[in-house]
């Protein structure tokens, strides 16, 4: 017997004569949160309205097991949030329910329930107005998710949150997701967040699904070059340059792909690789390293390393010679 939910079956999409989708196939499983990553135009949001039934796809099918329903309903949540702004924060998470007609006593059961969960306790007749954007997007995600969804779609969930709060906001989807065993399907620009709350990643671009699988195969083992590179930097290194690094598993005498996350830094600072730049990225910082009239990008957490200074570099991985164009 399957675990799977839902499963997307050659779905195109056109505006007009433009394609926006181009053979979607996936599946997604009960329970599962799946996060599709990629730039803006890789149509992420118009998937998301396809899967959501605001849309119907060109071609191709969506299959539900079992299909949703009024009572199991499909429910996206905008990143503007689309909060009754007239509405306190309790009316707003009692609305779907009182359009339901429950009993009052259980209306405020429920919502005392998610206004608990969701850490709203102290702003439940507060106005939307005056709300923070982490506040806003909780009472939106406790609105869907009081009425019970058989699948959630998060549009861009970080979009309007600062960059402290980003962190927090997807280790709090995938913990509320858990609890409530709600399947759920997000795009998002945000790959560190993507990465942090899903249990699958689905890389979109140019309406193409070019990888999906889990959150580990993809960040150590992508499938395409496409989305190693949408990843991060990749380096080509060709054969004839194999003797300026060291490496744990030295490949055949072929070109290959090296993520720059997969080059170590040595601590001999006498090696072939001359520093030329460096670029802070948070909790990382991406190296410039010269050698034989090219650049080498690597990304790495050490920070004692100057501009001008010489290192060894011994490649730890790189990426399969399938993928390879």
């Amino acid at each position: 017997m399957t675990d799977m939910y839902c499963n997307l079956k050659n779905i195109s999409f056109e505006y007009g004569n433009n394609p926006v989708l181009n053979n979607i196939n996936m599946e997604i499983n009960h329970g599962e949160i799946v996060s599709i990553i990629g730039p803006s135009g890789a149509g992420k949001t118009t998937l998301l309205k396809i899967l959501t039934g605001i849309l119907e796809p060109t071609s191709g099918e969506i299959l539900f097991n079992p299909e949703p329903s009024i009572s199991k309903p499909r429910i996206i949540v905008f990143q503007d949030y689309l909060l009754f702004p007239h509405m306190s924060v309790y009316e707003n998470i009692a609305f779907g329910l009182r359009a339901r007609k429950y009993k009052k006593k259980e209306i405020n059961e429920k919502v005392m329930k998610f206004l608990d969960y969701f850490d709203l306790n102290n702003k439940k007749n507060t106005l939307p107005e005056e709300l923070s954007a982490g506040q806003k997007q909780r009472v939106a995600i406790a609105r869907s998710m009081v009425l019970e969804p058989s699948l959630l779609l998060l549009d861009e969930p970080f979009a309007n949150l600062d960059y402290n709060l980003k962190s927090d906001t997807a280790q709090f989807i995938k913990t509320t997701q858990k609890e409530f065993n709600v399947t759920t399907v997000s795009v998002t620009h945000d790959q560190r967040e993507a990465f942090t709350m899903s249990d699958r990643i689905g890389v979109l671009l140019d309406g193409k699904l070019v990888e999906y699988n889990s959150t580990k195969e993809i960040y150590k083992s992508p499938k395409s070059i496409e989305a190693a590179k949408f990843l991060g930097h990749v380096n080509e290194i060709k054969s004839s340059e194999y003797k300026y690094f060291d490496f744990n598993n030295k490949p055949e005498n072929e070109s290959i792909y090296v993520s720059a996350k997969d080059i170590i830094i040595s601590d001999n600072l006498s090696g072939e690789f001359k520093a030329v730049d460096k670029q802070y990225n948070g909790d990382y910082i991406n190296y410039f390293f010269e050698f034989s009239n090219k650049i080498c990008i690597v990304s790495s957490f050490i920070n004692t390393i100057s501009i001008g200074d010489k290192v060894k570099l011994t490649i730890n991985n790189y990426l399969p010679k399938e993928i390879k164009k």
